[in-house]
């Protein structure tokens, strides 16, 4: 699927040198292509390429986009279910889509291939070092030089959690399953965003639902522990969904990391982390595709603005506080948290919720949607805050 791209050339120098060919390296190099820089040099460096569906990527939006015509599904309704309480939700002016992992690496090759410009590097890369005028990679013994180098790389391995503001380490594990039934099952209008309806264990446990037709959906399960997946997938949709007859196709499991840490942007004076790498995903949710795109955006605009790519927005304060409290309630809760997003969504309107989770709800959105949380779960926030008023008082003293 990369036929088109040119060869690298270890005795050239690129403009631009970004490692990693997934969803921000390849959102970067559309940005750059589509942009007054699209006449620089750019080496992409991908040990292996993309080619098979390994993800759904989902995000709402209230303008088009430029994957638009790649969407594979979108819902202007959504469904919140609980054992207590359960919502239909009109988005207005919202949608939810979902694009699919294949068909997104389809359409960055078929886009970005053939430019003369754009070159292709396969292979591992060893070590990054910063010069005095750019940056070297260095790929299985070959030198590459760039004037900035854009890193996606990311070990998740080498966070380690601790129960204080700035080390919170969480894994969000997930599985999906396409699932197919022999007769019409599903509301392909409407997609289920959060569904509580299975036991928690001692776990924040949810699943989606996302029908693409009246007899095939995603269904993705999503929970804060390891386990055993197919046994709560299957029970999940024989005894909540009620559907005694289905096949399956694997199509993704994984973990994300929720972290609050301040994730580090420069790397070295000409090397700039991307991605999840550069904080992406949303701490407290696991969303990170709009961010990618608001980010590689950004990242653009200071290049052609200021020559560097470090002019971009930086981590909100409030909302750092906000997702680090969640973070430490989900850790220390886990198995509460359905009751504090059930009453996020009973008491809230979508909207407000959906500018709570892109980080531009007002103060006093934010502050109904807690004095919304039913009290017993609005007790873990007021226990949580006035504790890190105590550490900070102990530090001082």
């Amino acid at each position: 699927m990369a036929e088109g791209y040119f060869e690298a050339d270890s005795t050239k120098k690129y403009d631009y040198i970004i490692i990693g060919g997934g969803i921000a390296g390849l959102s970067l190099l559309y940005r750059l292509a589509n942009s007054p820089l699209s006449d620089r040099s750019v080496l992409v460096v991908e040990q292996r390429l993309k080619n098979r569906n390994d993800r759904t990527l989902s995000f709402w939006t209230d303008r088009p986009t430029p994957f638009d015509e790649i969407v594979y599904h979108s819902w202007k309704k959504i469904r919140f279910a609980s054992e207590d309480f359960e919502k239909d939700i009109d988005l207005g002016d919202l949608t939810y889509k979902t694009i699919r992992g294949i068909d997104f690496y389809r359409f960055m090759w078929d886009k970005l291939s053939g430019l003369p410009n754009v070159h292709l590097a396969q292979g591992r890369v060893e070590r990054v070092e910063s010069g005095i005028y750019g940056a070297y990679v260095y790929i299985e013994g070959q030198r590459f030089y760039g004037q900035w180098v854009f890193d996606s790389r990311f070990r998740p391995a080498d966070l380690k959690h601790k129960p204080e503001f700035g080390n919170q380490v969480l894994r969000q594990y997930f599985k999906g399953w396409i699932i197919e039934t022999s007769t019409d099952t599903f509301n392909p209008d409407s997609a289920t965003l959060f569904d509580f309806r299975i036991p928690q264990s001692g776990d924040m446990r949810f699943f989606y639902l996302l029908p693409f037709s009246p007899r095939s959906a995603l269904i993705e399960y999503v929970g804060l522990r390891h386990t055993e997946y197919d046994g709560i997938m299957h029970s999940y949709v024989k005894d909540v969904l009620k559907i005694p007859d289905y096949k399956v196709e694997t199509l993704e499991g994984g973990a994300l990391v929720l972290s609050d840490r301040h994730f580090k942007r420069r790397r070295g004076r000409f090397v700039m982390s991307i991605g999840t790498a550069g904080g992406m995903v949303k701490p407290s949710s696991g969303y990170a595709f709009t961010r990618i795109q608001n980010d590689t955006e950004a990242i653009v605009a200071s290049l052609l603005k200021y020559n560097h790519p470090f002019k971009v927005p930086r981590p909100k304060p409030f909302y750092y506080v906000l997702d680090s409290l969640m973070l430490e309630a989900m850790n220390r809760f886990t198995g509460k948290m359905k009751g504090v997003f059930t009453g996020m969504f009973k008491y809230n309107q979508a909207r407000s919720v959906f500018r709570f989770l892109d980080e531009r709800a007002s103060f006093w959105e934010v502050t109904k949607m807690v004095v919304s949380i039913p009290s017993k779960h609005l007790f873990l926030w007021v226990v949580l805050t006035d504790e890190k008023k105590e550490s900070k008082a102990a530090e001082k003293a």
